[in-house]
């Protein structure tokens, strides 16, 4: 059995070099919390883990999920406080016709579409610890920028750049969070970096309902104009945490708050889980990426929730009652993004515990299809139309978890990964371009009832897409004659990593060729036939 304390480890690439370099750390791969860690690691996994790794996670925790969950939000409440002020008197000031509100959020989608794949290009190179804080910094000029309009040019133009420098951060967030967490870690970190973007929601509406009742004309500024500002100043000590909080990956981090045993333990943690390191990417390995199917079928079941979202139309619906003030109209959605936030959790909570993804994503979205069909009759109960509502927001949780499910699949290439999603993003967001003007047009609010139609069958959409990729995925595995390591994951023979103790036994049998030092309790990851 595995020895009780480990003090070597000695990682082999997949390559088959030799062994680069000892790495002294302590591990209790038999460890077993008690007391109140026992509690504690019912809600939090980090707590059930053996001393050092749990040092490790802490760590990542408190600044890779902190600074990935404060950008998210700032991001979104640069993002959606759109719709808050538009609602609150923006409308009115600018004079905002037609579909002029449509092509403000079109805008910011050119802009997204543009940046998403150069950002991880760009991040190939540059470290995100550099790279996401200055985008950052950048984003929030032009959000603070929006407080001065005196039409919808400058939105148009302000919305396009803020679209720019946001597209990098959700794919290397993403992917810095699939390279740091093992399996049954990565959903619930997974959602809740995701669920921030219903955090901000909730808070962009109750700040905007605060600013309207509180500072609305106060040094001859509309509420809606404070909420640019309030905002931006909220942004910016964000941006500057990041270049302290990123620790960009494993195999290269520089991080101040990661001592050496930090290092040596995530290092032996992803050799385990069979991830490769980064490496820079060239012309034909760019080229090679874009050929692989598995961009494209990744798309398809990543995508289509994001083009499935009808949640943005809700507080339209309740505007054209004339019955809610605009502090109400502000803050009932936020009821919705509640909703988000808990079913989000449970099932990032099941997912991790039991293993299943794809099975899970197929149960999520049966919410919000059920939601889009009582909207499409429409004529129905007020508490049926109004629970109707609040049930679309429960897709939201599809697409992280969509996103763990790909990161576990596309886990042999750290590039392959990063592309797959900014590619999938890309594409999400040529389609938002346009797709809401066409089967959500502002004339016709508030009664959609193409377009929760149209919705209706994306869900459609994204459980073939779903199939799509399981099919896709089992085939890579069994014409490449992969394996299957400790954590369900598949993998190559060659990289199939496995841990020895002091009496030569490993979770897959004995190392045939190598010794192990009987002098010291050792762990040694190597790999092996499986």
């Amino acid at each position: 059995m595995l020895s009780d304390r480990v003090k070597q480890i000695s990682i082999e690439e997949s390559n088959n070099v030799q062994n680069e370099k000892i790495y002294s750390v302590e591990y209790h791969p038999e460890y077993k919390p008690t007391g109140v860690m026992k509690h504690l690691a019912k809600v939090w996994d980090t707590f059930g883990k053996e001393p050092q790794e749990r040092k490790l996670l802490l760590k990542l925790d408190a600044f890779l999920l902190l600074y990935g969950i404060l950008a998210y939000i700032v991001k979104t409440l640069d993002t959606s406080n759109i719709s808050n002020a538009y609602v609150s008197g923006m409308k009115e000031d600018l004079n905002i016709i037609g579909n002029e509100y449509n092509y403000m959020t079109t805008a910011f989608t050119i802009g997204y579409m543009a940046g998403a794949i150069p950002a991880q290009i760009v991040m190939n190179r540059v470290r995100p610890s550099i790279f996401i804080p200055c985008c950052t910094i950048f984003w929030t000029a032009f959000a603070m920028a929006m407080a001065g309009a005196k039409s919808p040019t400058l939105i148009y133009v302000s919305r396009a750049f803020i679209g720019l420098a946001e597209a990098g951060l959700f794919p290397s967030i993403s992917w810095m969070i699939g390279s740091w967490y093992m399996p049954s870690e990565l959903a619930k970190r997974m959602i809740t970096f995701e669920l921030a973007n219903q955090m901000a929601a909730m808070f962009s509406g109750y700040i905007q309902a605060g600013l309207y009742s509180s500072m609305n004309g106060v040094g001859g500024l509309s509420g809606w104009r404070w909420l640019f500002i309030i905002d931006g100043v909220i942004s910016i000590p964000v941006g500057i945490f990041g270049v302290f909080a990123l620790p960009d990956f494993p195999a290269n981090t520089r991080a101040v708050y990661l001592n050496q045993k930090d290092r040596d333990m995530a290092l032996l943690r992803v050799a385990r889980a069979g991830r490769k390191p980064p490496k820079k990417l060239g012309w034909r390995g760019f080229v090679n990426i874009f050929m692989s199917w598995k961009m494209y079928s990744f798309m398809l079941a990543f995508s289509t929730p994001a083009l499935n979202n009808a949640t943005g139309y809700f507080n339209l619906w309740l505007k054209s009652l004339k019955k809610y003030s605009v502090e109400e109209i502000n803050i009932i959605p936020t009821g919705g993004n509640a909703v988000s936030i808990v079913y989000g959790l449970f099932f990032s909570w099941l997912s991790d515990a039991t293993g299943l993804r794809w099975q899970l994503i197929l149960v999520s979205v049966l919410p919000p299809l059920v939601g889009c069909i009582m909207l499409s009759i429409w004529n129905i109960e007020f508490g049926a139309k109004m629970a109707a509502f609040f049930l679309l927001y429960a897709g939201s949780t599809s697409q992280p978890m969509t996103l763990v499910w790909g990161t576990e699949v596309l886990q042999e290439s750290t590039e392959v990964r990063g592309m797959s999603v900014a590619f999938a993003d890309t594409i999400t967001n040529a389609f938002i371009a346009w797709l809401p003007i066409v089967i959500f047009p502002t004339v016709k609010a508030p009664h959609y009832s193409v377009g929760y139609q149209v919705t209706a069958g994306l869900i459609g959409l994204q459980i073939i897409g779903v199939f799509n990729f399981l099919a896709w995925s089992k085939w890579e595995q069994r014409k490449r004659g992969m394996v299957f390591n400790e954590f369900g994951l598949a993998v190559l023979p060659d990289d199939l990593h496995v841990i020895v103790g002091s009496d030569e036994e490993s979770y897959y049998g004995e190392i045939e060729s190598e010794s192990v030092n009987e002098k010291k309790a050792s762990t040694v990851v190597r790999t092996t036939e499986a």
